[in-house]
């Protein structure tokens, strides 16, 4: 990229074919970062999509094949919905579930791209490519007088590679970009022809406005594979001041912008060898990276710490069981590239590739290898075998968390109807029936509401209305769902054609196939919020707060049928918000939340008569600030939760789950986690599966990311099923057995 006198410029030209030639993959970080192409000089779209025209398989899919793990190791603690992103030997993106699934076409088909960084949404691909004018293009005799000038592009598109938008051409080169964690920013390193430095930019995503020098690398031959770190702070990136040495230096982007200390050399790798394709951990302290010789096929999966610190090999010789059909395969080569964190942080993807010996001639252009894609330890343990590519190369390879929603290319049909979404085609009522409806548990994101078993497998859309609808909560035979929407009623003084709708927080209850639709009544003035279920089916508490009344909150029960008038429920003796209804399954009581007199809430029960009549509210969980029967501080006590048999309530104690024994009184902590962002982690919303065996639960680790886990009920083995953006609570239910 940056060179420093013809002669230099030369050396390093020789040592990049090299490189090339032995098929080396500098993996790009987690924000982008540019890897080489199997193809020197071959790296604008346009002649990459030329190559693809001569491909004499014009319906070219990824192949993979099923192989036993190297390593047995179960991969309990992967999460199942997150997404494995990479690129195929030629260019197109594709993506896997982290468990190994049918590999997915991101981009269309014969539509190849250089290397490529995805946006934190997953909506959005941006690369750099070059444009040539002038010159002889290669020739060794050309009428040409004009001399060969190089413009850097860096573009920007859909993940689909849809609207195609230019943001950059400038004369000189330019590495991969890299997106920032807000998806708001991309950093790229541009060179001119003739200087002796690299400068690291940052630009606006949408190209508008001025760009911004963050660092200048003096005396650099090259700048490449840009990975922003996950708070924002850092910049990693591989970067050479010593000819035929790569290494991984940090840039704080944080610091003053022109700095000359803004930018440290991590590792210092000797002659001969590269340090490349840095990716950071999700809690921004650790990099992994590859690191490889420049005329071998040694390359191993490393990391180091963000201050320098600790830099540990993590992959080994690793034995390949081939099919017995297969040709042996060549033990002498096995490069192990591209690795990416798990957006949990316990894990770490990684390429090997393989070669059979039927064509023994490592450097020949014809000779495709194999590629293995392996899940481990983030300390190097229990490699395991995930997907195996068989006469493919896997490259560029990402690790998107389960709340990413990736859009799959058309038009293949296996892929028409959205599976990563669960977006099925509108029914005639206007609603959207799904297949296999009926998922063990219910939740909310993004304003929807969607089910999905209890390993977060089978996510499936249920609503698809741009109001907001969220809280769901399974009838007791599991058939139907409630939920709090947003409906539109009529202004004040006139009707919606005459003055702005108004949107009013309603029940509504539907089918578990997401239609049939049926707003309950709701009193003038009140505003409806998490509907339970009488354990007969016949009637729904909810709890409102007026907007007329401020901090007052009461409590309503309703017929499900929406036949009726909603009846408050009374609470004598009690004052402020009273909120968060939850019916006991013997249909004898209502826990709900109340008592923010002294600033901390409890946990209170009524008796309910099968006619609806209720006694006089009675304390039954008074965790104010103090300590409990394990020794540790709950801080209030929230969000009741029955247990299937009437003899426990799970609830939330400051940032964690208890649960509460209604007949000894005895009282368990069953959560104690440290977010792995700047703070504490919160635990809400439990829900206890039909057995009574677990816990689902949501766990908001810190603005970092939004989880839904299940646990034993007594607090043992919380497993991670599904990720969510920071922004979300998805609020889980789950459906009583049928």
């Amino acid at each position: 990229m940056m060179r420093r006198g013809t002669l230099l410029r030369a050396a390093m030209q020789v040592l990049l074919l090299i490189w090339l030639l032995v098929g080396c993959a500098g993996r790009e970080g987690a924000g982008g970062g540019q890897k080489q192409e199997d193809d020197a000089g071959e790296s604008s779209v346009e002649q990459q999509k030329a190559q693809q025209e001569e491909s004499t398989d014009s319906e070219r899919t990824v192949s993979a094949r099923p192989r036993e793990p190297t390593e047995s190791v179960e991969l309990v603690d992967v999460n199942w919905n997150s997404t494995l992103v990479f690129q195929s030997d030629i260019g197109e993106l594709w993506a896997i579930n982290a468990h190994g699934s049918e590999p997915l076409r991101l981009t269309g088909e014969q539509e190849p791209y250089p290397p490529t960084s995805l946006s934190p949404n997953g909506k959005k691909i941006a690369y750099a490519t070059e444009r040539i004018e002038g010159g002889c293009g290669g020739a060794s005799a050309c009428a040409s007088s004009s001399p060969e000038k190089s413009y850097a592009q860096i573009y920007v598109m859909n993940a689909d590679g849809s609207d195609q938008t230019k943001l950059v051409e400038e004369l000189g080169a330019s590495s991969s970009p890299a997106w920032s964690p807000d998806g708001k920013t991309i950093a790229f390193a541009l060179s001119g022809t003739d200087d002796e430095s690299c400068t690291i930019y940052a630009m606006n995503a949408d190209g508008s406005g001025d760009r911004t020098a963050f660092a200048t690398l003096d005396g650099c031959y090259s700048i490449n594979s840009l990975s922003w770190s996950p708070d924002g702070k850092k910049i990693a990136f591989e970067g050479s001041i010593t000819l035929n040495a790569v290494d991984i230096w940090v840039l704080d982007v944080a610091g003053e912008q022109g700095g000359t200390d803004q930018t440290r050399q991590l590792t210092h790798t000797p002659v001969g060898w590269w340090n490349v394709g840095p990716t950071w951990s999700p809690d921004s302290t650790e990099i992994a990276f590859t690191h490889k010789a420049t005329e071998e096929y040694d390359q191993s999966v490393y990391k180091i710490n963000a201050d320098g610190s600790g830099e540990t090999r993590l992959t080994h010789d690793l034995p390949v069981h081939s099919d017995p059909a297969d040709p042996p395969i060549d033990s002498t080569y096995s490069p192990m590239h591209s690795p990416v964190w798990s957006p949990g942080g316990t894990k770490i993807a990684f390429v090997r590739e393989y070669r059979f010996l039927e064509n023994p001639d490592r450097y020949s252009g014809d000779s495709t290898p194999s590629s293995l894609i392996y899940v481990m330890g983030s300390d190097g343990s229990n490699p395991t075998v995930v997907k195996d590519f068989s006469s493919e190369r896997v490259l560029n390879l990402d690790w998107l968390p389960g709340w990413v929603d990736l859009p799959l290319a058309a038009p293949a049909q296996a892929q028409e109807e959205r599976t990563t979404s669960g977006q099925p085609p509108p029914s005639a009522e206007g609603c959207k029936p799904v297949e296999n409806p009926v998922g063990e548990i219910a939740y909310q994101v993004g304003g929807d509401i969607w089910t999905m078993n209890a390993d977060g497998s089978n996510p499936s859309q249920l609503t698809h209305e741009q109001v907001k609808e969220d809280t769901p909560a399974f009838s007791p035979d599991g058939q139907k769902i409630a939920f709090v929407k947003e409906v539109e009623v009529e202004a004040e003084g006139g009707s919606l054609s005459e003055a702005p709708p108004h949107l009013v927080p309603k029940v509504v209850v539907m089918d578990t196939n997401g239609c049939h639709q049926k707003v309950l009544p709701l009193p003038e003035g009140e505003y409806a919020h998490e509907p339970s279920w009488s354990p007969d089916g016949r009637r729904i508490a909810f709890w409102s707060d007026p907007l007329s009344v401020l901090e007052e909150c009461r409590m309503f029960i309703t017929n499900a049928d929406g036949s009726g008038t909603p009846r408050r429920l009374p609470t004598p003796g009690l004052s402020g918000c009273i909120l968060r209804p939850e019916w006991s399954p013997d249909g004898d009581q209502i826990a709900f939340e109340a008592g923010y007199d002294d600033g901390w809430a409890d946990i209170y029960v009524v008796d309910v008569s099968p006619e609806g009549a209720t006694s006089r509210p009675r304390l039954l969980i008074d965790d104010d600030p103090g300590t409990t029967s394990d020794g540790n501080e709950a801080m209030g006590a929230t969000e009741p939760s029955w247990s299937p048999d009437d003899t426990e309530i799970a609830f939330v104690g400051g940032q964690d789950i208890y649960k509460f024994n209604v007949n000894t009184l005895e009282e368990t902590r069953l959560t104690t986690w440290e977010g792995a962002g700047s703070g504490t982690s919160v635990e809400n919303s439990p829900t206890w599966s039909p057995d009574g065996e677990r816990i689902a639960f949501v766990r908001d680790d810190s603005g970092v990311s939004t989880s839904i886990y299940v646990m034993g009920s007594d607090g043992s083995d919380p497993t991670l099923v599904r990720d969510f953006p920071p922004a979300e609570r998805p609020v889980p239910d789950w459906r009583p057995l049928p």
